[in-house]
């Protein structure tokens, strides 16, 4: 049975591509910035977990879609690793903003 690649266009799916589009789009204009500004601590903190956080959400959108249409054994190991991936870049986004919140206080 062929899978149905359309059936995997939802409204998650769209707000998940238009938020991670955007917040792409932001840590492109922190990193290409010149200002003496961003070059804190703490937007270094911030580019560091917003790739994470990127890819969290790309993992989450995979397992998501593996679970709706099960993609098969052939994608069995990206299906594994993006189930793992999704706890990974959970820490990663809890830590990042602990060392954000630290980092405004002291």
């Amino acid at each position: 049975m062929p899978i149905k690649w359309i059936s995997l266009i939802d409204g998650y799916f769209v707000v998940s591509t238009i938020s991670i589009s955007i917040y792409s789009y932001v840590l492109y204009v922190i990193i290409a910035s010149k200002s003496k500004a961003v070059r804190s601590a703490f937007f270094y903190i911030f580019i560091v977990t917003g790739v994470f956080d990127i890819m969290g959400v790309i993992a989450n959108e995979w397992v998501r879609n593996d679970v709706n249409i099960c993609f098969g054994p052939s994608f069995e190991m990206i299906s594994r690793l993006a189930a793992a991936m999704t706890g990974t870049n959970s820490l990663t986004h809890l830590f990042g903003s602990f060392l954000m919140t630290l980092n405004r206080f002291t």
